[in-house]
């Protein structure tokens, strides 16, 4: 689960990172869906989930660059159709889905989806990637989501392809230039608090600008 101290009607979400994996292995639609079934709690809730494009410039929910890990097929997604791609099960059992079955399968609901962009792309192919993302959010329907990324340029050409974007920007450590971002939020692990980054200086940077940021930690869920 990832704790979030932004957005809209109370202080705190409750995400379920990559999908809720006590049901359902990561980043599937089946793990990824099941908030739902939590439709009417009282807490704000959603789902995060990680994005990446295939050779053929399909966008699918996968956190890895490489499938060895949760297929045992060692290749990497840049490198294969999604044609191909669709026949490699997780565990013999779940089909990796597209972005666009993930926010088709929410239309009937309000929950957030927390989109983790992930760059498993280089150059003119990463362009391509950010512009097939952009259209595939402009035509959906669906619109309560934040779509955040450790790459920042991304983040940044996407809000220019589409202004009223909700975006974020995660970081691995503080700096106090990140709260120059505009219309943004900063998402900062608090997995990163050890004792090596626990100094005078640090906290006493967190402790002034606090309220900027949006603190997460994945508790498991």
């Amino acid at each position: 689960i990832i704790l979030m101290n932004t957005l809209k009607k109370s202080n705190y979400y409750l995400i379920g990172h990559r999908g809720i994996t006590s049901h359902y292995v990561e980043n599937t639609l089946e793990s990824i869906t099941y908030i739902q079934n939590y439709n009417n709690f009282s807490f704000n809730i959603g789902s995060e989930f990680d994005i990446m494009i295939t050779k053929d410039n399909k966008i699918i929910c996968h956190h890895d660059d490489n499938l060895k890990r949760m297929t045992n097929v060692n290749v990497n997604i840049c490198d294969i159709n999604y044609d191909e791609l669709k026949n490699i099960k997780i565990n013999n059992i779940y089909k990796i889905p597209l972005l666009t079955e993930v926010l088709e399968s929410f239309k009937n609901f309000n929950l957030l989806l927390d989109i983790e962009i992930k760059d498993n792309v280089k150059g003119n192919k990463l362009n391509i990637y950010i512009n097939n993302l952009s259209q595939i959010l402009k035509k959906n329907n669906y619109k309560n989501y934040i779509v955040k990324s450790f790459n920042h340029n991304i983040i940044n050409e996407l809000k220019l392809l589409i202004p009223d974007l909700k975006i974020g920007y995660l970081i691995e450590y503080f700096d106090e230039s990140y709260l120059n971002y505009k219309n943004s939020i900063i998402f900062f692990d608090v997995n990163l608090f050890d004792d090596e980054y626990c100094n005078n200086n640090n906290i006493a940077s967190i402790n002034k600008y606090i309220n900027k940021l949006s603190l997460y930690n994945d508790l498991g869920c």
